[in-house]
């Protein structure tokens, strides 16, 4: 557990301590301005402990003793460390080659949630705010589907896609999401005897993804998540079934809810369209080239990548003289994989699966329902992430860090039960 100086207490920072967490953690449910904000506070407070920590002669974060491909923190650091250095062979310009390594950096989020939550204790009452901002982003949705004024909604086409802040699809991923923090923690989250509150909200919830919003992903990341949340509950002998299950979730949610069904549906006839005639002009057909081009870059420049923030560049390189929309603008490939390999080459991409690979490890050191949640907040990261760059958006980077950051935090002093006796 993270140790601080008594001259932090004795200057009653612990109170604005947390208060600065929980607007970090309100903070990314409600836009990216809001988020963005909150993420610079965070991040000033962290060095303001670091600066206190070192002048009172203490470490800002006690190090575990474990070996060096479990210790996320190390790695975390310098896979954001390798992004930086990328930016003094990126071909793109020096601003933008640091812009872009800034929003790479993201994942720094992580081990500073890690330094400045104290105990278990603090853990849950910031997973509570963020659980309640997160209800709050439902409940203004609901509202929205029945045609109720809502004025704080800021989402483009707010009526009819029924999204608050951001767009349908970064809030149909974190609903689906909030559907398995709500489950695995429904015996406190609400309180002793709430447990049928987080179940009722979590139902809710549910309705609302695969009902409403038109987030293909977000139905990708419930059908995962979902299927993990079975596989979980079964018997050892039965976990074979890890292989159909997934399959059977995704019949019964689109056999279930219309809007589901009819988006899946269209994913086949978009790729056709862009297979048979080039057809850019959908949501996936703009992925298939942003895609290929990506795949194009790599082999190019396959070890250390174009650099940071050389996405677009090599892109309109490789697209020149292809119809394709928003080329001008569009920096991601709308996969969070082949962006590090773009930009980090091998190096990048391997530095960015040891980071996801050392966070899922470290979850064997939770207890299981704290363990299920992480390893949850983590298999949605990668599901959204072969679809949309998930760390690198505004607004579902910070979310996505956040969270992951705020359960891993239950390792603090958490105790394992032992293992029980053959």
């Amino acid at each position: 557990m993270n140790q601080y100086p008594n001259a932090t207490s004795k200057m009653g920072m612990i109170n604005v301590r947390l208060s600065i967490i929980y607007f970090a953690t309100l903070s990314v449910s409600l836009g990216t301005a809001v988020s963005a904000m909150g993420r610079l506070a965070l991040y000033l407070l962290a060095l303001w402990m670091v600066v206190a920590n070192v002048v009172a002669h203490q470490p800002a974060i006690d190090w575990p003793d474990r070996p060096w491909f479990e210790c996320w923190h190390v790695v975390t650091l310098v896979a954001v460390a390798f992004m930086a250095m990328s930016v003094l062979w990126t071909d793109a310009d020096w601003i933008k080659g640091v812009s872009s390594w800034t929003r790479h950096a993201r994942l720094i989020t992580i081990p500073l949630l890690w330094m400045l939550i104290r105990n278990r204790s603090e853990v849950r009452s910031v997973l509570r705010v963020f659980v309640m901002a997160q209800l709050f982003v439902v409940l203004s949705s609901w509202l929205l589907v029945a045609e109720v004024p809502v004025p704080w909604a800021t989402a483009f086409n707010a009526k009819t896609t029924f999204a608050v802040f951001g767009s349908y699809l970064e809030q149909s991923i974190m609903g689906a999401i909030l559907v398995f923090i709500l489950w695995y923690q429904r015996d406190w989250i609400f309180g002793k005897h709430g447990q049928w509150l987080a179940i009722a909200a979590a139902f809710v919830t549910f309705i609302l993804v695969v009902g409403y919003l038109a987030g293909r992903t977000g139905y990708l990341v419930f059908t995962v998540l979902a299927s993990m949340s079975i596989m979980y509950s079964l018997p050892r002998r039965w976990r074979w079934t890890a292989v159909v299950i997934p399959f059977v979730t995704a019949a019964i949610v689109f056999a279930c809810f219309k809007t589901a069904r009819e988006r899946m549906v269209l994913v086949p006839q978009e790729i056709l369209a862009y297979a048979q005639h080039a057809n850019t002009n959908s949501s996936s057909g703009e992925r298939l080239i942003y895609w290929q081009t990506s795949l194009q870059a790599i082999a190019e420049k396959p070890i250390a990548g174009s650099g940071s923030g050389s996405w677009n560049n090599e892109f309109r390189r490789l697209s020149a003289g292809k119809s394709v929309s928003n080329f001008e603008t569009t920096d991601n490939p709308h996969h969070m994989f082949l962006l590090w390999a773009v930009e980090g080459g091998v190096i990048g991409l391997s530095l960015l699966c040891c980071v996801l690979l050392s966070l899922s490890m470290h979850s064997r050191s939770l207890v299981d329902l704290d363990a299920h949640s992480l390893q949850s907040v983590l298999a949605a990261l990668v599901v959204a992430g072969l679809t949309t760059s998930t760390i690198y958006g505004i607004g579902m980077g910070d979310y996505f860090c956040m969270l992951i950051g705020i359960v891993i935090c239950n390792g603090h002093d958490a105790v394992i039960p032992p293992p029980p006796k053959k």
